[in-house]
């Protein structure tokens, strides 16, 4: 009874505190409203993996793991660039092959599985009747950029809808050439696309976008204006450069007003519309004088549009008109883009003109600064930038700053795409290669490799002549894990590299005597063969045998016991001889000869002693005498000696041992 009456007064207790707390929040809230009103915030339009990518900024990232694209399993994680891609754009063409088969069986995906539904997950309308359209339909696909959709609906309304909707879809034909853009759900098609640098005329004439021009024109000034900008836009975008000249003096001589992305467009075509620099520069000043006439505020856009013209001028011009538009649009508030940069560099920093240090001046403003998308050239800057300081200013210091600036905030997204991050890591890990310490590369190297970035067969060239230029002791525990990520990176079959690294392993690196790392590289020269000899016939690039590379696999299988195989390769190198380019060098063969003496071999030193015969060593002899001085030799095995070097060497050799 007690305990009853105690909990009892407790819960009274407790529920007299919850009265006096929610009275003192009541007043407190009441008090604050009169001081100070709520500010609700507007909406922000939040991407489908947004909350994804605000929880993974809040951790580091590991380099040293895969990417998470890839299956968190051992034999799913690629190892070189083509896997890579080939992982990559395997994965997207399964999720292509689900939207195949959602829009080819729709009848079985009907079903709603959230309310309000959510579109991407329903297969999307086929329209195939006037009933089922209307104008909102129209610019709902236009909304989602359907180009092949919003055509289709346009015809079965038969072009009835308003002016407006008829500017939107001729907006929506110009921008992407009349062509369904890639799905912006497939990130890894456009990571690893490969862009033609090619300059060439894309338009594609359209009969939709044309008559739509055709109506538009004809209507009040504002909608032909409208129009007009937008045709133009399309034509310089897609490098119809003719017509769109054409359609530029048609609006000036009628008068059509034309804003600051129009003139951007049309100063672009200038590099195509005239071949000499004098004509290239008198004609953007007169572009430029235009807008300023028509009191068009220029931008970002124009001064990199200026720029890129600048570029293609030859260097007299180029340079003083370069430092003269920067100087004129940050008087007026315009600050360069990464984009003005990238052009900069490309006029300051020549292959074959004299060294410019614009890029540490660069660095140096952009240190410090959050970076923001203005251009979509914004992200060709990095991958340049690095270029300059590996080729141009063979800075280590400079390319460490740049690599750094890269790393700091949000400022990975510049570096573009896949092409773009592996031009932009080559030169970054070729210029650190060839200036630092080794030591302090193997730093960066372990880092970067093979996760961020996979050497190129040039890159690794590079390395292995920094370990030659080394002390033996550095690179010689180096060497197997290098050869071990050539094999990784599909690197056996260049010549260059394998030649390289078997002649470390064999003379720079050489390990002492009775260190494991001979057995080590028995297993990487082993693995060399192996990979040689089992080659496919059909392939079309196969790497072949040349005497150096046969003659150090077998010198390294011997000097990690492996005996045996050193006499396979000692048999391959003499009875298929037309299968090898070129010969051993004298010390490969003489200590393959000696190790067969050690052994008491008579076959294999036989072998090699002819072998040296046949090839015009005079060497041949010295061997010949130390097998008949050392071994046992039957009958038959000193007349083939003898057959060999002839006599005359041997009997030289008996009357020396008789006195």
């Amino acid at each position: 009874m007690n305990s009853l009456r105690g909990g009892f007064s407790s819960r009274c207790t407790a529920r007299s505190l919850m009265m006096r707390l929610q009275s003192s929040l009541t007043t407190s809230t009441t008090s604050s409203q009169l001081t100070e009103e709520i500010q609700i915030p507007n909406r922000i339009e939040r991407g489908p993996t947004d909350i994804l990518k605000a929880l993974e900024s809040t951790i580091s990232r590991d380099p040293t793991a895969p990417h998470y694209k890839y299956h968190d399993d051992p034999y799913f994680i690629p190892q070189s660039n083509i896997t890579k891609r080939t992982y990559a754009l395997a994965q997207e063409a399964g999720r292509k092959a689900a939207l195949w088969i959602r829009e080819e069986h729709r009848d079985v995906f009907q079903h709603k599985l959230a309310d309000p539904p959510i579109e991407s997950f329903m297969p999307k309308p086929v329209y195939t009747d006037k009933s089922q359209v209307s104008e909102n339909t129209l610019l709902n696909v236009i909304k989602h950029g359907q180009v092949t959709e919003a055509i289709n609906i346009y015809k079965l309304l038969q072009g009835e809808v308003s002016t407006t909707s008829k500017q939107a879809l001729f907006e929506l034909l110009c921008y992407t050439n009349s062509k369904d853009p890639i799905n912006k759900d497939f990130i890894e098609e456009r990571w690893f696309r490969q862009v033609s640098s090619e300059v060439k005329n894309t338009w594609k004439n359209c009969l939709e976008a044309e008559e739509l021009f055709t109506f538009l024109k004809n209507q009040d000034e504002a909608t032909a204006a409208a129009a007009y900008n937008t045709l133009l836009r399309g034509l310089a975008k897609f490098l119809q450069t003719d017509k769109a000249w054409e359609l530029y003096q048609e609006c000036q001589n009628k008068k059509v007003p034309l804003n600051a992305e129009t003139y951007n467009y049309i100063i672009q075509t200038v590099q195509f519309l005239k071949d000499g620099s004098l004509e290239k520069k008198q004609l953007l000043q007169t572009i430029l004088m235009d807008m300023a006439a028509q009191g068009v505020q220029p931008n970002i856009g124009t001064l990199n549009a200026s720029l890129k013209v600048v570029s293609s001028l030859s260097q007299n011009f180029a340079k003083d008109l370069a430092r003269s538009l920067i100087t004129e649009f940050t008087t007026i508030g315009i600050e360069p883009s990464l984009a003005s940069y990238y052009y900069v560099l490309r006029i300051f920093c020549q292959e074959k003109g004299p060294t410019n240090n614009v890029l540490s001046e660069i660095i140096q403003e952009l240190e410090g600064k959050e970076l923001k998308v203005q251009d979509p050239m914004d992200t060709f800057f990095f991958m340049t930038a690095m270029d300059v300081a590996k080729n141009h200013l063979h800075d280590a210091v400079v390319a460490e700053r740049l690599h750094g600036l890269l790393l700091a905030k949000d400022n990975y997204k510049f570096i573009g795409d896949s092409y773009k991050e592996s031009v932009y890591f080559r030169h970054y890990m070729s210029i650190l290669v060839e200036t630092e310490p080794l030591e302090d590369f193997m730093k960066i190297y372990h880092t970067l490799v093979p996760n961020i970035y996979i050497p190129e067969p040039s890159v690794m060239a590079s390395i292995l002549y920094a370990v030659e230029g080394n002390p033996p002791e550095i690179g010689r525990e180096l060497l197997p894990q290098f050869f071990s990520h050539m094999v990784m990176f599909d690197q056996l079959e260049r010549r260059n590299l394998v030649t390289h690294i078997l002649e470390l392993m064999r003379v720079h690196c050489r390990p002492p005597p009775n260190s494991p790392l001979h057995a080590q590289y028995a297993e990487s020269a082993w693995a060399l063969w192996n990979f040689i000899q089992n080659q496919r016939e059909n392939k079309l690039r196969k790497l072949q045998w040349t005497g150096d590379m046969l003659g150090n696999v077998a010198v390294l299988s011997l000097r990690g016991d492996q005996f045996d195989r050193m006499l396979q390769a000692i048999s391959f190198l003499t009875k298929d001889q037309t299968s090898v380019i070129g010969t051993p060098n004298i010390e490969q063969i003489d200590e393959l000869c000696n190790a067969c003496i050690e052994q008491g071999h008579i076959a294999g030193a036989l072998a090699i002693i002819q072998y040296a015969a046949e090839l015009g060593h005079q060497e041949a002899s010295l061997m010949a005498r130390k097998v008949y001085n050392t071994l046992p030799l039957t009958p038959s095995q000193e007349d083939k000696l003898v057959s060999l070097v002839g006599k005359e060497v041997l009997k030289i050799q008996l009357s020396v041992n008789k006195e």
